[in-house]
């Protein structure tokens, strides 16, 4: 998920997907092959479900809308004008697949509303031939320390410009890694980093806080 700020925006409404019916009139929006604000329109296919091997089961909207690559991730409207689903792929010759937007909603729901986070802004480097070949194990990337958002009670030893390496033992590879690492955390609990910073490794403690979006 993305967020970016804008003025005056209207959104598009949300529709029902359980509504849809095979020959449904769907549209789909988005930017094929980089050609902007294109819009194509088909009928529904079939509304599936599958089981993956893990015994989940995956639901999708088939359709013949006109999807390449620039389409995914833009909005299935209904004839009503409203967001039925998420365009995803082209899938089974012509046939395209869209996410429902029942999916959505329900995946949005179980969203944790706050999320443990060391206050930090971070992006991901690459790591110097030298630096990567003294840890164990080696590994070429690391994350940037480029900003701080930590409120006062929460400051920590961490500077902007520190390369975090580790997070309780844990490779950082990529902001992935540590978001894994601090779901395991609560809020107020101490951690133990492995940083790079002025050429020189170090150690030092951060303690997690709460925030109503992850930082």
């Amino acid at each position: 998920m993305i967020k970016v700020s804008g003025d005056n925006l209207q959104p598009l409404s949300v529709g029902d997907s359980s509504a849809l019916r095979v020959g449904a009139l769907v549209f789909a929006i988005g930017h094929p092959w980089g050609q902007r604000w294109v819009m194509t329109a088909g009928i529904v296919s079939s509304l599936s479900a599958v089981k993956r091997s893990d015994g989940l089961e995956v639901n999708y909207i088939k359709s013949d809308v006109q999807l390449a690559p620039g389409n995914s991730g833009g909005p299935l409207l209904n004839a009503e004008g409203q967001v039925v689903g998420i365009n995803a792929m082209i899938f089974g010759g012509d046939l395209s697949v869209s996410i429902p937007s029942s999916v959505v909603n329900t995946w949005l729901a179980e969203l944790p509303r706050r999320h443990v986070a060391l206050g930090i802004e971070i992006q991901t480097i690459e790591l110097p031939d030298h630096i990567s070949q003294q840890l164990q194990p080696q590994r070429s990337s690391g994350l940037l320390v480029v900003g701080t958002t930590a409120r006062a009670e929460y400051l920590s030893d961490i500077l902007v410009g520190d390369i975090l390496l580790a997070a309780a033992g844990t490779p950082l590879h990529d902001a992935k890694t540590l978001r894994y690492v601090l779901r395991q955390r609560a809020e107020g609990d101490t951690l133990s980093l492995h940083i790079l910073r002025g050429g020189k490794f170090l150690s030092v403690d951060a303690v997690t806080q709460t925030l109503d979006e992850a930082a």
